[in-house]
């Protein structure tokens, strides 16, 4: 339960940045809207994007891996079809928008590691 509450506040911050980085990506400035999105977005990545992965397994392999950047776009996508106040303008929009939410999510959990390390 722990580890979902820290995805949901990662996904907090991905999404603000990402709304403040890319047109298209708008939550109307309230923050409630943006909690709910990141918790729709969390259970989205825990309960759907492991089947899809494996559906899509052929088309990983043969991309490379980059095909990953279609599904997190597609997992975006989900949360503005099912929280219409969550807005996305376009496909390209939330492909773009799992981009930066991927690399602040990266960016952070690196920096729990290692701040994380420091105390042991």
């Amino acid at each position: 339960f722990i580890q979902f509450i820290i995805r949901c506040a990662l996904n907090i911050l991905g999404l603000w940045v990402a709304s403040r980085a890319l047109n298209g990506l708008d939550y109307n400035n309230q923050w409630v809207t943006l909690i709910i999105a990141s918790v729709i977005l969390s259970l989205v990545n825990a309960l759907i994007k492991p089947f899809v992965l494996i559906l899509s397994l052929p088309a990983l392999l043969l991309s490379l891996g980059v095909f990953t950047l279609l599904i997190n776009g597609a997992m975006l996508y989900i949360v503005h079809l099912v929280y219409k106040p969550f807005e996305i303008g376009s496909f390209s929009t939330a492909i773009l928008a799992g981009i930066v939410i991927g690399l602040v999510n990266y960016i952070l959990t690196r920096v729990i590691d290692l701040l994380q390390a420091e105390r042991v």
